[in-house]
């Protein structure tokens, strides 16, 4: 696995590995929002995404950005592509923003059974990525947002904090917590959004 940053293994896999992976085995259908190297991509392609039925989509621009100017930045994307190589046939990457892939590319409603959403950290997007996501996931389905709180990085997560806290208070008739840990926050999909 080619990565530069171990947020991942650091951040994230302690909740996947307590919440997602009692799924494994299941026929699955995965959405990802902010790939980046695709390190939790991969891990679900390897530990949860195991029924030869399951599929996965990520999506991520790979634009530059501060930090990450454009050659960095696709050197980036060309880790992510290798380090889902071996899962090619059940794993797609689409380079676009959510905003343009969610609404152009035509994901059947109530398809996806897990959707992280890790993209752009503004609440306003947040609240947008989950928007165009909740169509997309069946009813039982789960949602989880990285970076729900994060200590020493309160400006960057007290928008996903008050983004998901929104959501929750005004979307109660379809969704419900399922979990907080760590830096993340799950939600089940109790309802469908034609349906309430």
């Amino acid at each position: 696995m080619k990565s530069t940053r171990s947020w991942f293994r650091h951040k994230a896999k302690n909740t996947f590995e307590k919440y997602l992976l009692p799924m494994a085995g299941r026929e699955l259908h995965y959405l990802e929002i902010g790939v980046f190297e695709a390190a939790s991509a991969a891990w679900m392609c390897r530990n949860v995404l195991t029924h030869p039925e399951c599929t996965g989509v990520g999506i991520d621009p790979w634009q530059p950005m501060r930090k990450w100017p454009l050659e960095k930045i696709e050197a980036v994307y060309q880790d992510a592509k290798h380090n889902l190589s071996e899962f090619s046939s059940k794993f797609s990457l689409i380079r676009g923003t959510s905003r343009d892939v969610l609404k152009d590319r035509g994901l059947e409603e109530e398809s996806i059974d897990i959707a992280y959403i890790d993209g752009n950290h503004w609440s306003y997007a947040v609240v947008e990525d989950f928007v165009l996501v909740l169509p997309l996931v069946k009813v039982g389905g789960v949602i989880i947002f990285d970076d729900y709180e994060e200590e020493g990085r309160k400006r960057r997560t007290q928008h996903v904090r008050q983004a998901v806290d929104a959501i929750l208070m005004s979307h109660q008739h379809l969704v419900e917590k399922w979990f907080q840990h760590r830096h993340q926050f799950g939600m089940k999909v109790i309802a469908l959004p034609h349906e309430s």
